[in-house]
């Protein structure tokens, strides 16, 4: 009985040990990703060293990336694939904020109008893009400011969204989580009415073609929203 248990033991042990091999030197899939049947998948671009926040596409298939911070190279990413087998074959860095950045909320990139707007924490840019070439020159116009003298806060992202009437809708993030003073407080209760809703925790919007704007410029397109990460415009 003793030896017929050793038997099954041992060759258990060699059957898990033999999958555990199989497991670790199987082929994945590209990216390791699960797809669905009928589904493919390539790795497109690999080797982007810094956080990738949003990304567009322009009609000609160019991937432009926002990243998280600006990096020595840029602040955007872009990305062509030239012989269309779905792998990049050129990736060049560009772009540039007129003050240091605060913190690592950057975040937002959209195109309208030939322009490539994008946003570090309190600002909003756009390139005006050339259709003979990848990466745009010039500087950047600044179309918007968030010129509140509140310093660096949580929920400062600025993703931004453009309607097909040509406004840009941009948020102002809430500086607290529920309206306490002070902020985050166990047992404090958030004040009522909320002061903060006067000028945050809220989108506003603003034309998108317009230079120099500040908050005073647009107006309130949406109110009591803690903190938005991403908007799109569904036309």
């Amino acid at each position: 009985m003793k030896q017929n248990l050793k038997f099954i033991f041992f060759r258990g042990l060699a059957v898990i040990i033999l999958l555990s091999f199989i497991q670790c030197n199987k082929v994945e899939d590209p990216g390791g990703l699960f797809l669905p049947k009928g589904f493919v998948s390539t790795v497109y671009v690999d080797g982007i060293e810094e956080k990738v926040r949003h990304m567009i596409v322009n009609d000609k298939g160019d991937l432009y990336v926002k990243l998280r911070r600006q990096g020595e190279d840029g602040a955007i990413a872009a990305i062509r694939d030239s012989n269309k087998d779905g792998v990049k074959d050129s990736l060049i860095k560009f772009g540039s904020y007129h003050m240091t950045q605060r913190g690592s909320y950057s975040t937002g990139i959209a195109i309208y109008k030939d322009y490539l707007y994008f946003s570090s924490e309190l600002t909003v840019y756009r390139y005006k893009l050339d259709p003979d070439k990848l990466v745009p020159s010039g500087d950047p116009e600044i179309i918007f400011y968030d010129d509140h003298a509140h310093g660096s806060h949580e929920h400062m992202g600025k993703p931004i969204a453009i309607d097909d009437k040509g406004y840009i809708y941009i948020p102002f993030g809430s500086p607290n989580n529920a309206c306490q003073n002070p902020k985050r407080t166990p047992t404090i209760p958030g004040e009522d009415p909320c002061p903060i809703l006067k000028d945050h925790a809220g989108i506003w919007r603003f034309d998108a073609e317009k230079i120099g704007q500040t908050q005073k410029d647009g107006e309130l397109y949406a109110s009591g929203l803690r903190s938005i990460v991403a908007l799109e415009w569904n036309a």
